[in-house]
């Protein structure tokens, strides 16, 4: 659990800058976790719950519960949080990742990693 409480630190600042309200409209993708359609209807269909995608974009602590139960239902190794990260960036199909994709999955990790970084210097 420590790992997964790590990457969601990680990936807030990753993916939103800790914005607790924000929208890309680009990606299509709401809160502080950028939580996508296609993620909230996987949760919402496999826990049978009805959580929208407003609820993410004003909640991070809905945000923050949709985030632990995609990456259980897909079951990722919570240990990892290399793959953790990776799968939140690439969804399911992370590990076949190809070209483009494979690209951005790669600077997707290593701005994760920046920002760990970042959190260990401050914990100094």
């Amino acid at each position: 659990m420590q790992t997964l409480i790590l990457a969601i630190t990680i990936l807030m600042q990753v993916e939103s800058s800790s914005g607790i309200q924000l929208y890309n409209k680009k990606e299509q993708a709401y809160g502080i976790l950028q939580i996508r359609a296609k993620c909230l209807r996987d949760v919402n269909k496999y826990y049978k719950t009805r959580y929208t995608l407003d609820q993410c974009h004003k909640s991070p602590l809905i945000s923050k519960w949709v985030f632990i139960h995609y990456i259980r239902m897909y079951k990722v190794n919570e240990d990892s949080l290399e793959d953790i990260c990776r799968f939140w960036n690439g969804g399911p199909k992370y590990g076949n990742l190809t070209g483009l994709a494979r690209k951005i999955n790669n600077a997707h990790w290593k701005r994760c990693m920046e920002v760990r970084n970042g959190l260990r210097r401050r914990q100094r």
